[in-house]
C-alpha cells in the first residue's frame, strides 16, 4: 500500500539495508520507490557519486522512466563532482526527448557560459520536434538560469513589491 506524502517504513528499511548504491539505483529505475522516499534514496547515493554517476548517465541515455530521469536529474545537480563532457553528450544523444530537456536544464543550472550554444540548439529543435509538448521549457529555463547566474540579467524587483 503506498502512503502519498508520508516516508514508507518498508521502503525505508530497503534503502537502509542496502549497501550497493547500484542496486539502489535499479531501486529507482525499476519504480521500486515512492517520491516519499526519494530524498532518503538520493542522500544515500551522494556518498557513492563516483561510481553511480557513470552508470547513472548510462542509464539515462537510454531511460523514459520518469523517476530516474527526475531523480537523476536531481542527484546529479547535487553531486560535487560534475560531469560536463558527459551531460553535453547527453543533451545531444540521449534517446528520449525528456532527458535531453532535463539535461538542458541541469546544464543551465550549474554549467559554464560555454554551454549557451547547446542549448539554444536544443530550444530550437525540440520546439520544432514536439510542438504539442513542453519539452523545450527546459532548455528555455536552463537559457534563463545561466543568464542569471552570469549577470546577464538583473533580478531587480520594483522597491513597491
Amino acid at each position: 500500500m503506498q502512503i502519498a506524502g508520508r516516508i514508507r517504513p518498508d521502503e525505508a528499511e530497503l534503502i537502509r539495508s542496502e549497501p550497493d548504491p547500484l542496486k539502489l539505483l535499479d531501486l529507482l529505475e525499476e519504480g521500486r520507490i515512492t517520491n516519499s522516499n526519494h530524498p532518503y534514496l538520493l542522500r544515500k547515493l551522494l556518498p557513492h557519486e563516483a561510481v553511480v554517476i557513470p552508470a547513472l548517465l548510462s542509464k539515462l541515455s537510454e531511460s523514459d522512466q520518469d523517476a530516474l530521469i527526475e531523480q537523476g536529474i536531481r542527484f546529479l545537480n547535487k553531486t560535487t563532482g560534475f560531469p560536463l563532457p558527459q551531460l553535453e553528450e547527453l543533451a545531444l544523444s540521449a534517446s528520449s526527448p525528456y532527458v535531453r530537456s532535463c539535461v538542458c536544464l541541469l546544464l543551465g543550472v550549474r554549467g559554464p557560459e560555454t554551454v549557451l550554444p547547446l542549448l539554444w540548439r536544443q530550444f530550437h529543435l525540440l520546439r520544432t520536434a514536439h510542438p504539442e509538448e513542453s519539452l523545450s521549457e527546459g532548455p528555455l529555463y536552463g537559457l534563463y538560469e545561466l543568464a542569471v547566474r552570469f549577470g546577464r540579467i538583473s533580478l531587480k524587483f520594483p522597491e513597491h513589491l
